[in-house]
């Protein structure tokens, strides 16, 4: 039997998945070689078959345990001068075989942050071609208040909604508590309906590949955000350079207590009142703060709390 094929195809997974070798490899393997029983008839086995499959146990073992832990790369988030300057960094990363990242320009001042009711929600999705199959109350036994269905059959994807009071009402929802949105529960007003979950999932298979999470808060003060966190299998999200033409823009990158790095953006509104949004991407998550009237140590305080480190290990498997 030829061990060649099944050695490269070891090679190449290890590079592709980057499974480092363990500490004492070579030791672990030289121990088990003298541990291991004769064969039958009294043959010894060969030295080349051994450290073949004792390699592909190790390396196979590092691999699948390594995926669970992996550190994601966390998207960069940063400013410049003009949208010059932004396409030419566009230009250098196409050019140097990189991941390709986005140029965001802000060319006016925003509109005081609203909640979108229910209603609108409704309309959008008709808007964008999602024909409503489905629309119900929770019972006694449920803690969502209403749920919603809708189906593309352009895309063949099921996008479902669900509605609550508070974001503990959907903690069953979440695959894993990331970030710790519940905290925020305890600090800030939920909005009555203001909560909700959603995934899309293949309409033959059933496979998710994407969760939504949005909570709507409002402070002692009035001042009123929303929370948002999505993770999309199918959209890698890119680095991006911010360009702000009203000159009036605020911004800082953000390192939280766990080691987190948060884009932090503050301007005036329309009417006179101040806007604030953050940001955190990692390949296929971002998560969100988008809000009106909140000072800057409060905005840090929230981030904080989130426990958005997490977000650089967060690889729920895309099913439902």
């Amino acid at each position: 039997m030829s061990f060649e094929p099944w050695d490269r195809e070891l090679r190449e997974r290890a590079q592709r998945e980057d499974c480092p070798i363990p500490e004492g490899f070579s030791a672990r393997l030289e121990e088990q070689l003298e541990r291991l029983p004769e064969r039958s008839g009294g043959r010894k086995w060969g030295r080349r078959r051994i450290l073949v499959l004792l390699a592909a146990a190790l390396a196979l073992t590092a691999c699948t345990a390594g995926t669970v832990g992996i550190a994601l790369r966390q998207n960069t988030i940063q400013r410049v001068k003009n949208e010059g300057a932004g396409r030419w960094e566009v230009i250098k990363a196409e050019e140097a075989g990189e991941p390709t990242p986005e140029v965001h320009v802000r060319e006016n001042l925003p509109r005081d942050y609203e909640p979108v009711p229910l209603e609108q929600v409704l309309e959008n999705m008709s808007q964008l071609g999602y024909s409503l199959v489905s629309r119900e109350q929770g019972g006694p036994e449920d803690d969502w208040r209403e749920r919603c269905i809708w189906e593309d059959s352009q895309t063949e994807t099921q996008t479902v909604f669900y509605w609550a009071d508070s974001m503990a009402d959907l903690e069953s929802f979440w695959p894993e508590a990331v970030p710790h949105a519940f905290w925020l529960d305890g600090q800030y007003t939920p909005s009555p309906m203001g909560m909700s979950y959603g995934y899309d999932a293949d309409l033959a298979t059933g496979e998710v590949w994407g969760r939504y999470f949005s909570g709507e808060y409002t402070g002692e003060d009035g001042a009123a955000f929303e929370f948002g966190f999505t993770y999309n299998a199918r959209y890698t999200w890119p680095d991006w350079y911010s360009v702000d033409l009203t000159g009036q823009e605020y911004q800082e990158q953000y390192e939280t207590k766990d080691g987190a790095v948060v884009s932090i953006e503050i301007i005036p509104s329309v009417t006179g009142k101040s806007v604030f949004y953050t940001a955190i991407s990692t390949e296929h998550t971002i998560c969100t703060l988008h809000g009106t009237q909140m000072e800057l140590e409060e905005i840090r305080d929230i981030l904080d709390h989130l426990e958005l480190s997490q977000l650089l290990t967060y690889q729920p498997e895309p099913t439902e």
